[in-house]
């Protein structure tokens, strides 16, 4: 297939998997936030345009988008045909590759209108619409911004669908809302379970990798600009959100947490290959102040139900997207251009998607109202759709059913003989219609052919095919910028996981809490790492020295030095890293996270989130340099794969001296697991993201890759397999928990020396499966003593994992590497360093972590009171439960309307609470009263 890249190919194709995983996201987005009793017919509202979208986007949708338009034109690809054997022009992609990534495209569009009328529309009607919708209103959009149509030759920009996603279903959902009238239990209407909503907005943000970094259509510069510039706007989106919401509500939440990052990621959308990094930081933090104020003022004006805030967020959220890449834009930007005509032009594109996509959807709504019903009915509505619609419900058993399992034996709300068939009700259907339903059909064809017989268009052009800021950027390595793309996603996601993996082993009242302090890394760690992280971590260190890449600067055109993939690629890798260590951007995002496990269920939010910034520059990036930046532990000859000292060392002594300073649980005895399920999908997360971790160190899709991925999946296995084997013959039984914590210590174990071990001989017996059962062995009985002399409060045994994971990992890989270890390279010097290096790092960390938190103590204080310790910190902090409704909740709703136990006149506000805030927060003089 002449043209045909298989860098870019690959890139492609798992761009359209990463994006058609959102819309599974989508579902638990939107199902997290409604009542109980809804939350099947929410989701399935998301999961049905899985289905529905890609048929029709297959037989019309694609043809009539990216064909010429005219009389007798539009239908060549018609069933994808014509697109197998070959290349899309200005592409180096399969036609067909093409064609199912603007599919995936038209699927996550469809889904979110469904937000905006939850808990009250007719599945059956909501199904029909979308599919109208999609060939109304996002076809000709699509058409005509991408498909070479009028608004791309006036010369707006859309990098990713600001105008044909957002603006088009986030304004035709506010017009749908309107017209279908607001929902009867309105008022009694509260998010169910804020779990579903963080796990959600991680899938989301995890699939926007692929939905902006796909827009390149390429592995090359351009992609490795639109996925840094997307991780930076939703970062900094989600801490402008929360800073809202502390100043005006009294306490940052899950919701605003989540919602704020969703809001970035649609501001970039449209200009995320146009703008530099910092320019993103700007576009994520004016767009998320449109989009939460939009959302409160829609609020209180209670002219529309919006039901989730769909127009706020991708009508307003796209918008705004469009304008400030009218400004930020470096090649025709307003700031960097001193040019205004792009500005107005995307103004135009972006008002006429607002026009169009609200007139379509009356046209379509008033059409399909003569010929059904609309709306459930008002006892369906008030009692829940689920059971009426689906005859199901989200949790348990139902109370009415026939029968209680799913498959062949009924669930129904209905004896199994009563239940309704689509046969038996036919008639029922039928007679509840109006009789000029033929006459009705013909006018929506009428309708449809009026749209799609325009003029003859010109033969369609792509204008994002060759973006063309990086071209030529000599060294670059497609495939291997691909896979490392791909690691940066799956290293960003281990974050989320990390968020459920530590909320499935806190008590209930302290879920919200506990996965927040993972969440809030991926905004805090990101921006930390693009002012000065990465600039100090990779730098030359000295007088004037160190600020080379502030802001990222200087990455943009160049390929990293000893890599085949773009600077900015590696800065992202490494800034997920970093994020990891609290609780999870990625590698820097993970290390801060995973501290977060020692100090649960008694820290102060604000405090962790101070405490993590104020860590990552002087505690994770100074250990970065000396291990990874040419510093002398490098020089010294220790070595370190991916991160055994500059991660789980650091995050896990840190952890350790933290939880020491700050004391134990006043509720200790009383601690347990509330979730196994949740350690579960969290732990499972975490495997899967090490993949990106350790495979990605290789910085290259190549054998050390590949040796790097085997030696981490056997290295957890057979941790799994030592940690349950301990528990049967200590304790009687495995555990849930037990093999997963194995599954972790394991892939710790191999982290630092992943890519340095090897299999041993031709029976698949693996070294590296002795790295991981030696190493599982040592954390077990690291956390079993740590429990039995009861010394540290440590939460969730991060140290055990992840400090003593790590160290067993270091000096192990003294042993088996296969270069210099003193078994295979009779040689212990190897062995000598990595202690010394690994040494280091346990005493660094620690008495670093001290300095740190005696300054803050000497500013604020560092725990919750013990009243909201017992009682559970997720009210006090974040005024949320992870489950069903508040009992002391003052209002109901998310956005400006309080979820908190505080009456709405009573919450504290930052500004209103200054002053009891300032007498509540004086270091005491005792450890016991920190």
């Amino acid at each position: 297939m002449e043209g045909l890249n298989n860098g870019d190919t690959a890139w492609m194709a798992m761009s359209c998997a990463l994006v058609l995983f959102m819309t599974p996201g989508l579902a638990f987005f939107y199902g997290g936030l409604v009542r109980d009793s809804n939350i099947v017919n929410t989701m399935m509202m998301s999961i049905i345009s899985m289905g529905l979208t890609t048929i029709t986007w297959l037989i019309f949708g694609f043809s009539w988008s990216f064909d010429e338009w005219g009389a007798g034109k539009g239908f060549t690809y018609v069933g994808f045909r014509h697109l197998q054997d070959k290349v899309w022009p200005d592409t180096t992609m399969p036609g067909l590759t093409f064609a199912i990534f603007q599919m995936t495209f038209a699927i996550i569009a469809a889904a979110i209108i469904s937000g905006a009328v939850v808990e009250r529309i007719r599945f059956s009607a909501y199904a029909m619409f979308i599919v109208v919708w999609v060939l109304a209103v996002y076809v000709p959009l699509c058409h005509w911004i991408w498909g070479g149509g009028w608004i791309a030759e006036m010369g707006a920009k859309d990098f990713a669908g600001g105008t044909v996603v957002h603006i088009s279903s986030g304004t035709s959902a506010f017009a749908l809302a309107s017209l279908l009238g607001e929902r009867k239990h309105r008022a009694e209407s509260f998010p169910s379970n804020l779990p579903f909503v963080i796990l959600g907005g991680g899938i989301l943000w995890l699939g926007w990798t692929g939905f902006n970094g796909g827009s390149a259509f390429a592995a090359n510069g351009d992609c490795a600009l639109a996925v840094a510039t997307t991780y930076i706007a939703a970062a900094a989106a989600m801490i402008m959100w929360v800073t809202v919401e502390r100043i005006l509500d009294g306490a940052p939440t899950s919701i605003g947490a989540m919602s704020g990052a969703v809001a970035g990621l649609v501001n970039i959308t449209p200009c995320a290959g146009f703008v530099e990094p910092l320019g993103a930081l700007g576009v994520g933090a004016i767009g998320a102040l449109c989009c939460i104020f939009a959302a409160r003022g829609l609020k209180k004006l209670n002219l529309v139900d919006d039901s989730l805030d769909c127009f706020s967020l991708h009508g307003v959220g796209g918008f705004a997207g469009a304008i400030l890449g009218g400004f930020f834009d470096t090649g025709d930007g307003l700031i960097y251009g001193n040019d205004g005509m792009l500005l107005v032009k995307n103004l135009a594109g972006a008002a006429f998607g607002v026009v169009y996509s609200a007139a379509v959807t009356a046209v379509i709504f008033f059409l399909m109202r003569l010929v059904m019903r609309m709306r459930v009915s008002e006892e369906q509505e008030l009692e829940g759709v689920d059971l009426h619609c689906h005859s199901e419900v989200a949790y348990g058993k139902n109370e009415n059913s026939g029968k209680p399992n799913a498959f062949g034996e009924h669930s129904q709300r209905f004896k199994p003989e009563e239940a309704p068939t689509l046969l038996t009700s036919c008639e029922s259907i039928l007679s509840s219609r109006p009789k000029f339903l033929d006459a009705a059909q013909d006018s929506i064809l009428a309708c449809f052919i009026a749209v799609h017989c325009s003029a003859a268009k010109t033969a369609a052009t792509w204008p994002r095919s060759s973006i063309g800021f990086f071209e030529g950027m000599e060294g670059l390595n497609n495939g291997d910028t691909a896979w490392m793309a791909m690691s940066c996603a799956l290293v960003l996601f281990m974050t989320p996981g990390l968020a459920f993996f530590y909320g499935g082993l806190v008590r209930d009242s302290n879920i919200v809490n506990t996965m927040m302090m993972s969440i809030i890394s991926m905004g805090l760690t990101t921006i930390t790492w693009l002012i000065f992280g990465f600039s100090w971590s990779f730098d030359e260190w000295g007088a004037g020295k160190g600020f080379t890449y502030v802001g990222f600067r200087h990455l943009q055109d160049k390929v990293w030095p000893d890599t085949t993939m773009p600077g900015l690629t590696f800065a992202i890798f490494q800034m997920t890293f970093a994020a990891w260590c609290d609780v999870g951007c990625t590698a820097a995002i993970i290390a801060a996270a995973i501290i977060s496990g020692a100090v649960v269920e008694r820290i102060r939010f604000s405090a962790y989130a101070m405490f993590i910034v104020v860590w990552v520059l002087a505690v994770y990036v100074p250990l970065c340099h000396w291990i990874w930046g040419g510093g002398w532990i490098a020089e010294m000859g220790a070595k370190d794969f991916a991160g055994g000292t500059v991660v789980h060392i650091s995050s896990g002594t840190s952890a350790f001296a933290l939880a020491s300073l700050l004391g134990e649980r006043k509720h200790r005895a009383e601690s347990f697991p509330s979730n196994l399920p949740f350690v579960i999908l969290g732990g499972g997360i975490l495997w899967l993201g090490w993949t990106g971790f350790n495979g990605g160190s290789a910085f290259a899709a190549n054998g050390d890759c590949a040796l790097a991925v085997a030696t981490t999946y056997i290295a957890a296995a057979a941790a799994m397999i030592m940690w349950v084997t301990v528990e049967r013959i200590l304790d009687g039984a495995p555990t849930s928990i037990g093999a997963m914590s194995g599954a972790v210590a394991g892939l710790v174990n191999i982290t630092p020396c992943a890519g340095f071990v090897e299999p041993l001989g031709a029976l698949g017996v693996a070294r590296k499966t002795e790295v991981g059962a030696i190493g599982a062995l040592c954390c077990i009985f690291a956390a079993r003593g740590l429990k039995k002399l009861n010394l540290v409060d440590d939460s969730l045994d991060c140290f055990s994992l992840h400090g003593v994971g790590g160290f067993a990992g270091a000096i192990l890989g003294g042993f088996f590497d296969t270069g210099d270890g003193l078994i295979y390279g009779n040689d212990g010097m190897l062995l000598v360093k990595n202690l010394a290096g690994a040494a280091f790092g346990v005493v660094y960390s620690a008495a670093v972590t001290a300095v740190i938190f005696f300054l803050m103590r000497l500013v604020m204080r560092m725990r919750v009171s013990e009243e909201q310790e017992l009682e559970g910190v997720d009210l006090h902090c974040h005024s949320e439960v992870a489950y069903g409704k508040n009992e002391n909740s003052g209002k109901p709703n998310a956005f400006g309307e309080h979820s908190q136990r505080f009456k709405p006149e009573e919450a504290p506000t930052l500004l209103t609470s200054t002053a009891a805030a300032a007498a509540s927060e004086k270091p005491t003089a005792t450890a016991t009263e920190v």
